[in-house]
């Protein structure tokens, strides 16, 4: 899968396209702050958030990088999004990814 409308065949079941997105269900509620690896998160280039969620509720960081592992690289490539703290949930406002092998990660982990 890909979070591209580049390739209709292998987009993403919920990408919609560039816009504000909520991380929900059994793949994670946000996005991992630690890479996952190439190849996880059913695709190739695995994108996570490399700068530390917004703490205070409200609080938007309007510039966070995105990471996207592949090989030995743990930031093959990069874009800025940017991530808004909901209180009890975060809410990013994602970009088109620039591969169809590259899709953003999502977690439970702990922040």
């Amino acid at each position: 899968y890909c979070d591209t409308l580049d390739n209709p065949m292998f987009v993403s079941p919920d990408w919609q396209g560039e816009g504000w997105y909520r991380f929900t269900g059994a793949s994670g509620h946000r996005m991992p702050t630690a890479s996952p690896g190439e190849k996880h998160c059913g695709a190739s280039f695995a994108g996570w958030l490399a700068v530390p969620h917004p703490q205070m509720p409200g609080d938007t960081v309007p510039a966070a990088k995105v990471c996207f592992h592949w090989g030995n690289k743990q930031c093959f490539y990069s874009l800025e999004v940017a991530v808004t703290n909901c209180n009890k949930y975060f809410v990013y406002e994602l970009k088109q990814t620039p591969w169809c092998n590259a899709r953003y990660c999502a977690t439970n982990d702990s922040i």
